[in-house]
């Protein structure tokens, strides 16, 4: 097997801001036996999953000016009206791409010193509503860019907490937007994509993890670049399933509480609050049945539905 070269260059630029930035990439979760009895239950239950197919979910058509003003409106209802001059800062580098899926959606960053700033917010050019959700989640990783270097490990702490804020204020961003659209469907159909996503995650996961006895059969230079690919598929993978898991349950104390999550989550934006102090006071892990329950919950209520 060989990679492709794009693959290999995302893996390569892991581990080289890995090493470059000294970031924690302990799996801290899985030191605990039942933290890890639990995570490989998940994999077993994703790997094993029969979704429907989130491309054929039906989005209300948005025009590129209405989305800018729902994530204006949806950001400043969550963080504060003091962030609508970032937000229209951010609306302002939207381009818009030819991207099959409406989900998706990027940015771009350039360094200034050890400093990442974004400079594009790259989406589809379906202009769909679900859009709104996507590049809120983009929006948070803009917030996020200064500590992605050197500051990585004081204030996001492990690599693979760099999605948590992002899908936590997704799952929020869309809840909002349904309300704003009167759309019942919305949260039901980002269900089926955030699960879909982890079921992809766990299928590369298993796909690089068949590699393994392979490798003795291959040249060195090819058996090291498999290798990284599959330590990298080890840390992806469990860096966006944490982050749901974690964000699903987040998610509910948002609708009890929101007011104490979303001061946390400006706290780690803006002072000295970092990702384990909310861990922490939420009781995030892969120990705590609640957390997981809902996790497995959810996977079990997207797993019944047929596409809206």
């Amino acid at each position: 097997m060989i990679l492709p070269a794009d693959v290999l260059r995302e893996v390569n630029d892991f581990f080289e801001d890995l090493t470059k930035f000294n970031i924690n990439h302990e799996f801290r979760e899985l030191n605990f036996s039942r933290g890890n009895r639990n995570y490989e239950r998940i994999l077993k239950r994703l790997e094993g999953l029969n979704l429907p197919d989130p491309s054929l979910l039906i989005f209300q058509s948005l025009t590129l000016k209405e989305i800018k003003e729902l994530l204006t409106q949806i950001m400043c209802k969550i963080f504060g009206s003091n962030y609508k001059e970032k937000i229209q800062f951010l609306n302002r580098m939207i381009r818009l791409e030819n991207i099959n899926d409406p989900f998706e959606a990027t940015i771009e960053e350039k360094f200034e010193g050890d400093i990442l700033h974004p400079v594009n917010v790259f989406i589809s050019n379906q202009c769909k509503s679900i859009q709104v959700v996507s590049t809120g989640h983009e929006y948070v990783h803009c917030f996020q860019s200064p500590y992605v270097t050197t500051l990585y490990n004081r204030k996001i702490n492990n690599i693979h907490y760099k999605e948590l804020l992002s899908i936590i204020v997704e799952y929020i961003v869309c809840y909002e937007l349904s309300i704003m659209l009167k759309d019942d469907t919305l949260l039901a159909k980002h269900d089926l994509i955030r699960i879909n996503h982890d079921f992809n995650q766990a299928q590369e996961r298993k796909a690089s993890l068949a590699i393994e006895p392979k490798l003795n059969k291959l040249n060195p230079i090819d058996r090291d670049q498999l290798k990284s690919y599959i330590e990298y598929q080890k840390h992806n993978s469990f860096g966006y399933i944490i982050s749901d898991i974690y964000a699903t349950h987040l998610f509910d104390e948002y609708l009890d509480k929101p007011e104490t999550l979303i001061q946390i989550i400006k706290e780690i934006i803006e002072s000295d609050k970092c990702i384990m102090d909310l861990i922490t006071y939420y009781n995030l892990s892969l120990t705590n049945q609640e957390v997981i329950g809902k996790y497995n919950a959810k996977i079990d209520e997207v797993s019944k539905r047929k596409v809206l």
